[in-house]
């Protein structure tokens, strides 16, 4: 009996490279519905290994949703994602093997009973700070990192790539100083003007 598993991780990873680095992280033709809702819509995106990409956009644009999404806290509808040459299904053993490789810190403070609202959430500039070196160093050491914000200026100085998302649509993928200084889409020009 062959083990499509392994046979599947191999295809993929073997086939995918993006920007010079191994595929770690592909989304293709993704949605996602909660009930009639569209929360995500044909998302298409793809991760390289040691990348740090940084999605940013208005709350209830589907940020989040996608993240959960990578590692199955949510199921998506339609489309495949794949996670260092394993295929998201229904297989449990695929779900293992992602987790097994994967982490989420969470922005929710009521995930946490034990502390209040003043102690989880928004981060002061000094906590930004310490964030932003942790994550710096994590992306030393060559982790796939995919990071959801609203901070801009953390999403200037670590991204290598940031994807600004609205409506449940990624609407234009950039790095940072050309995205922010130059971006194509009203939407996201729209977006910039309002926050910085």
């Amino acid at each position: 009996m062959t083990d499509t598993t392994s046979t599947t991780a191999n295809v993929y990873r073997d086939a995918t490279r993006i920007g010079g680095r191994a595929l770690m992280v592909e989304m293709d033709g993704v949605d996602k519905f909660f009930g009639t809702f569209q929360a995500l819509s044909n998302i298409h995106m793809k991760v390289g290994a040691g990348e740090v990409v940084v999605v940013i956009g208005p709350s209830g644009s589907g940020k989040s949703t996608l993240i959960r999404c990578i590692n199955r806290l949510e199921h998506h509808d339609r489309g495949h994602i794949v996670v260092d040459g394993v295929e998201l299904t229904d297989d449990v053993r695929n779900i293992a093997l992602i987790r097994r490789e994967t982490g989420m810190v969470f922005q929710q403070f009521n995930l946490f009973p034990h502390l209040t609202v003043i102690d989880t959430s928004a981060l002061d500039p000094e906590m930004i700070s310490e964030v932003l070196e942790v994550i710096l160093e994590l992306s030393q050491t060559g982790m796939t990192l995919i990071v959801v914000t609203h901070e801009m200026g953390f999403a200037r100085e670590a991204a290598d790539r940031v994807i600004f998302m609205a409506d449940g649509e990624i609407v234009e993928v950039g790095e940072p100083e050309h995205f922010f200084t130059n971006p194509q889409e009203e939407r996201t020009q729209l977006f910039l003007s309002q926050i910085l």
